[in-house]
Formats: C-alpha cells, structure tokens, sequence
C-alpha cells in the first residue's frame, strides 16, 4: 500500500470537488459526499444526510454575490488507506448589504471514507472563519487575555500589550468580562511592539 499516493490522490479529490463547486453543477457537487454524510457550518445546526445537504446547497448558492473555492493543505490516510482526513483553506464571496462584495478566509477539516468502489467520500465537513488565507500557519501565535472592558469598547492598555505579541497580520481573541470574544487585528508587527506596557 502506497499512502503517499493515496494522500496525493485523496487531495486531488478535494481540488477535483473545489472545480465542481465552481462550475455551479449542485448535484455534481453533491456527488462528493457519503450519503450518510454530516456538515457542520459555522453557527447553525449540523446538516445531516444527503436531502438535508442538498437543500443546505440551495439555500447558499442563492445568497447574492455568493461563491467558495478552497485546497486542501495536509492529508492523512488510515494504513488500510480506507479512511482519511484533510486540514483545508477555503475563501468564500458574498454581497453584504449594501451590495458590496467582501471577501473572507476559512479554515476546515473534512473527513473522509471510501465507498464500495474505492472512491473517496467525504463524510464530515466543517470549518471555521480565519484570520489568514492559509489554514497551517508555521508559528503562528493567539494569545487569549481577560481585560476589564465591554466588547464595544477599547481594552485597556495592558491587554493591548499582550496583542503585541501577535505575528503579522493574525488576529488574537479576546476574551471581555462581559463574556463577549473580541477580534483585535495586528497589520504591523513593528507598531504594535511600541505599545507601551
């Protein structure tokens, strides 16, 4: 058993898929799921099942302004290679309100099975917003602080310090006591090592 050629192949599935998607053929797209399989979007409820991912599809491709693409990054196979699992990046397009169309990065984990006939299926698939493009970022580091403010406001200086530490363009959560998670972005590591502690 070759499990690099069967994680090159499992990756080129998922490229094979992503080129589907694109093409805007629903039911070809749909094709690359297990009929047992189970989405989990970002924020609603887990879409379970061939029917219920297809109506999932319906809904989403009639958002306005609407498209994903995405590739996959890192795969690994069972040593039967009848199982595998994929760490992927995706980048989808929609139309906010006012029409304009705005652009955010995912990140995503998809796992997948062989079918009777040796074709892979995936049988999981969820993901997640991400601060970059690329899901598998090479020492990236998230620091989580607790600051004494509510989300809408400015966290206090010490907690700024701590977003300091944060690589070029990543992103850090931060955690208020009012319980709210806060996204505090980080453009320029060199300004943001001035930040007084």
């Amino acid at each position: 058993m070759n499990l690099e050629s069967e994680r090159a192949a499992l990756m080129q599935t998922s490229r094979d898929w992503a080129r589907t998607a694109a093409s805007g053929d629903l039911e070809a797209t749909l094709s690359f799921w297990s009929d047992d399989a189970i989405v989990m979007p970002p924020g609603l409820p887990a879409v379970v099942g061939k029917p219920a991912i297809r109506e999932f599809l319906r809904q989403t491709s009639a958002i306005p302004g609407f498209s994903i693409t995405w590739e996959p990054e890192r795969a690994t196979v069972s040593n039967d290679a009848d199982l595998g699992f994929m760490v992927e990046r995706n980048r989808v397009t929609l139309a906010g309100a006012t029409g304009a169309v705005r652009e955010q990065f995912g990140k995503a984990v998809t796992v997948w099975r062989k079918d009777a006939t040796g074709a892979w299926k995936c049988v999981v698939d969820t993901w997640n917003e991400n601060p970059t493009e690329r899901a598998l970022m090479v020492g990236a580091v998230f620091t989580r602080v607790n600051v004494r403010c509510a989300h809408q406001q400015r966290p206090p200086r010490s907690s700024r310090a701590a977003v300091s530490r944060v690589q070029i363009g990543l992103a850090t959560d931060i955690l208020c006591s009012c319980g709210a998670l806060r996204r505090e972005a980080v453009a320029n590591r060199k300004s943001a090592s001035r930040t007084p502690p």
